[in-house]
């Protein structure tokens, strides 16, 4: 546009140069001077036009130059709200991806003592096998199998030792839960196992939340302390039911059962304080490890844990409350040395 003016323009002075001039008259010092001031009024308007386009092509630079500052701002922005997104709600992560060594349990019923064996290799960085924390733990004695005494079926404590067998019978035939040849270690021996490695460790069951001050600690509250944990790069062991819902199993390595009804809990007393005392528990009791969870810390919409016998799955929140909470939403938090 700005071209074409200043072509008609030096058009303009051309055609008035030649007006300047008469056909019968030679050009005079006037004319000259006519001529001359109209040449300068030619360049001060194409001066004027120069000037224009120059301030109109730095406004058009200047806005470019704002553009792609509020763009480069905007991108900014976005990465941000991606970090602040995925340190809410972490969804392509789990700690598995750091941990040298993930095992299935070597032996029958050494759930408990696998998963406390993957948890101390992470934190030493080196391998712990399974048969040395078997080797820690406190067993109850293996030639003792539960006794009948005036109808009641006594046995050991759980949170006080490993309950009989681990592995074998005498005659070879393998330990099994349900019909009470073997059993499993619970929270509190399991935690002297961490003491003696030097780790600071913290057991929350159920029975915190009717002890807290008016019923302050709730099960929603010990998940997201639970996954604060497993946010700050600590590590959190869980007891739960090895049996799966069908149409939650999510590997080809199913956690299958005749069925989850409470027809497989199994009851019994042990001795303590020289008093018997009547223990709860469950065919299909097992322990795994969180690795991770998804969608935000205080709403996780699946939890991701590893199993000793199945390996890594994802469950759905309300699968795994169910799992949980069969065993008395057991935990114990495994804090990484400072």
């Amino acid at each position: 546009m700005f071209r074409k003016s200043l072509i008609f323009v030096i058009i303009l002075s051309i055609f008035l140069f030649l007006s300047s001039f008469s056909i019968h008259a030679e050009p005079t010092l006037n004319s000259w001077t006519k001529l001359l001031t109209k040449a300068k009024k030619i360049e001060l308007v194409r001066m004027k036009i120069k000037s224009l386009m120059t301030k109109i092509r730095l406004k058009k630079e200047k806005v470019r130059l704002e553009e792609k500052k509020k763009e480069l701002k905007q991108e900014r922005k976005r990465k941000l709200s991606k970090l602040i997104w995925k340190s809410f709600f972490p969804t392509n992560y789990d700690i598995s991806n750091k941990m040298r060594y993930k095992r299935i349990q070597e032996r029958a019923l050494s759930c408990e003592l696998s998963a406390a064996s993957d948890i101390l290799a992470y934190f030493e960085n080196k391998k712990v096998t399974e048969q040395y924390v078997i080797k820690l733990v406190k067993k109850s004695f293996y030639n003792k199998l539960p006794i009948t005494v005036d109808d009641k079926t006594i046995w050991w404590n759980p949170n006080a030792w490993y309950v009989w067998n681990i592995d074998k019978l005498q005659d070879w035939k393998e330990a099994k839960q349900h019909n009470m040849t073997g059993y499993w270690v619970l929270e509190k021996p399991i935690k002297k196992i961490y003491d003696g490695f030097k780790y600071k460790s913290k057991i929350i069951t159920n029975e915190n939340y009717n002890t807290a001050r008016n019923h302050s600690f709730n099960q929603k509250q010990h998940l997201t302390e639970l996954l604060k944990a497993i946010n700050n790069w600590n590590m959190v062991q869980l007891w739960g039911d090895y049996c799966t819902t069908p149409k939650y199993e999510d590997t080809k390595n199913k956690n299958y059962c005749k069925t989850l009804n409470d027809d497989r809990k199994l009851e019994w007393y042990y001795k303590q304080d020289w008093k018997l005392i009547k223990y709860t528990g469950l065919a299909g009791e097992h322990a795994f490890y969180l690795l991770w969870y998804k969608w935000w810390v205080y709403n996780p919409s699946y939890i991701i844990v590893w199993d000793t016998l199945t390996w890594k799955h994802i469950y759905p929140i309300w699968e795994w409350i169910r799992k949980w909470n069969m065993m008395q939403n057991r935990s114990i938090i495994v804090y990484k040395k400072v």
